[in-house]
């Protein structure tokens, strides 16, 4: 507390709520747009997740008074929520590494906001929100399967997304549903990953190449929180 108090210190990931208040945006601004010709149009949001961060902002929209609305969480194999979501205990566990390295959270922060907002009930926040889980493997076919069809670039992230929606689009709450996916990631920034499957197909973004071309800093310290208070 002394530490916060002398530095100001917060997080910059999606524990810190004032990640989750601009992402709202991203659903109110879609809603927005595909019900201007349709006020009753019902919207599916699928969203890449990792430390649910982002769906969670978008499930608070709802309950700031969006409406139609419903939400649907892909992961990688990191899928303690899924899990969650098919009736068994929430139950954290090490993340695993894989090619949506982002999403690879193993106890996600924002599980305890999602089920704050149905006062605790695991019930009601199973029956709100659905979710799946896709492989390194299925990942890597949704890129090519894409970009063959339509040339556009998923990164790993949001191709996540794009398989759980296929998968789960027939089910008869998301047949009168229109489904978005959020991209969530720029393909550059899994530039190995892309280059092994749509070779030569990504251009990375001048801005992203310049960084990339700066010199790396970085100070190693120990796992320990003195060593941390030390270098603050």
């Amino acid at each position: 507390a002394d530490l916060q108090s002398e530095m100001l210190l917060t997080s910059a990931n999606s524990i810190n709520i004032a990640r989750l208040l601009p992402q709202m945006i991203y659903y109110v601004t879609s809603w927005a747009a595909l019900t201007a010709d349709n006020p009753y149009r019902k919207i599916t949001f699928v969203v890449p997740s990792g430390n649910f961060g982002n769906i969670t902002a978008g499930m608070m929209a709802s309950e700031l008074g969006l409406p139609n609305v419903q939400f649907i969480a892909s992961t990688n194999a990191n899928d303690v929520v899924p899990v969650f979501l098919d009736g068994k205990l929430f139950t954290p566990r090490p993340s695993v590494a894989t090619i949506s390295n982002a999403m690879d959270v193993g106890n996600p922060s924002n599980f305890d906001r999602l089920l704050a907002m149905f006062g605790g009930n695991e019930a009601a926040l199973r029956g709100y929100l659905k979710g799946d889980r896709v492989t390194d493997e299925r990942t890597r076919e949704v890129i090519r399967e894409v970009y063959t069809a339509s040339g556009y670039l998923v990164d790993p992230h949001t191709a996540t997304g794009v398989e759980v929606w296929n998968r789960m689009k027939d089910a008869a709450r998301y047949q009168a549903s229109f489904g978005v996916v959020l991209a969530t990631a720029h393909p550059a920034k899994f530039i190995e990953v892309m280059q092994q499957e749509v070779p030569d197909a990504v251009t990375i973004p001048d801005r992203l190449e310049a960084v990339r071309e700066r010199e790396l800093l970085s100070v190693e310290i120990g796992a320990n929180a003195s060593e941390m208070r030390a270098l603050l």
